[in-house]
């Protein structure tokens, strides 16, 4: 018989209700426990989704009638609630980033190890349609060898946006680089390979020094260069990503949900296009708005960190994946505070075998 999991969702804002709404669409899992900053944003929650309301976050992911932990809190929390989770032999799944610096990372990688659970980071990007596609095309050699990855992505703040934690260096650990950048970071490593050098600048247009609202990366990965541009000023759109190789390209982007395939042809040089629009996912989210797409990425995470448990074998874009990207998130902050390039080699940490999580 299928084992079900009992989850504790940590946090019931706006990307807590779509991870609740995930919970409810898994045959697999059940929301038994919900914790808020905000009571009555947690009891208005729990009456939509289940789940008993807890005062406690350290007392709800302590539960012994839970087995796994989702953290969608503001970033300062994070590492002290994945820890006191993990601590307690439960799974975890935390939003990204997974921590404000390498310290808070480096313990959550850590109290994953020690505890023989595993630890989860929120990369849900890599199950959106297209960008799924796009890395089954170069997996699949379509384009040839991939020497340049170009993406950006962001969204255009707004007064209300910049009056929330989002906005705090303190709580969030950075700006827009940490809070959107991070999915790019992410897919160009999956992508491309790990990345062995960067260059970094930002800019304070609309928000206080020290705290990025533009910010922009320069990454060599192996034998390809990517650029990356994060903002929390994009007034159209949301992600773009375009992969080019020695045979061609592939555009990815969203909204609309859709992947254009260019093909030189070596023979004579003309170069042949292919669109693909999923129309389903296009026509649902006029709908159902973007939280059909975001819900559906969740719950491929969550399928995929499932089976993972159950396997013995760490997750996909798992702790390691979260402490590398907040490591590359740091020294494209410190490159463009000094203006130097940041050699980012490997640190031992993720060369070495994770640990089997010893639990199911």
């Amino acid at each position: 018989m299928t084992k079900a999991f009992a989850v504790a969702l940590v946090g019931c804002g706006e990307i807590g209700s779509m991870r609740a709404a995930a919970v409810e669409k898994s045959p697999r899992l059940r929301l038994r426990a919900v914790c808020d900053i905000d009571r009555e944003r947690a009891e208005a929650l729990s009456k939509r989704f289940g789940g008993a309301v807890h005062g406690d976050a350290e007392v709800a992911v302590r539960a012994p009638d839970v087995d796994l932990v989702i953290i969608s809190t503001s970033n300062n929390l994070h590492a002290p609630l994945a820890i006191a989770a993990m601590n307690a032999g439960k799974h975890v799944l935390c939003e990204k980033p997974l921590a404000r610096n390498l310290e808070e990372a480096t313990a959550m990688l850590d109290a994953a190890v020690r505890n023989g659970v595993q630890l989860k980071t929120g990369f849900n990007h890599r199950y959106y349609p297209c960008v799924s596609k796009s890395a089954e095309l170069v997996r699949e050699g379509a384009v040839g060898r991939p020497i340049l990855l170009r993406a950006s992505i962001g969204h255009p703040g707004g007064p209300e946006f910049f009056k929330r934690w989002f906005a705090d260096p303190r709580i969030a650990g950075g700006g827009t680089l940490i809070d959107n950048g991070v999915h790019m970071l992410d897919i160009t490593r999956w992508i491309l390979g790990e990345v062995d050098e960067v260059m970094g600048m930002s800019s304070s247009a609309r928000v206080s020094a020290g705290l990025d609202d533009n910010c922009f990366a320069l990454l060599r990965a192996s034998r390809a260069i990517a650029s990356i541009s994060s903002s929390w000023n994009k007034w159209d759109g949301y992600f773009e990503i375009e992969i080019t190789g020695d045979e061609g390209y592939i555009h990815c982007r969203y909204p609309p949900m859709e992947v254009r395939i260019g093909k030189i042809n070596p023979r004579n040089g003309r170069l042949s296009q292919k669109r693909i629009l999923f129309w389903r996912d296009i026509l649902l989210e006029k709908v159902l708005t973007y939280r059909h797409t975001t819900i559906g990425t969740f719950l491929c995470e969550f399928d995929e960190w499932l089976e993972a448990i159950e396997a013995n074998r760490p997750p996909a874009f798992g702790a390691k994946d979260g402490y590398r990207v907040t490591e590359l998130v740091q020294a494209i902050y410190r490159s463009a505070r000094e203006g130097v390039r940041v050699p980012t080699p490997v640190p031992d940490v993720l060369k070495t075998p994770s640990a089997p999580s010893g639990r199911s």
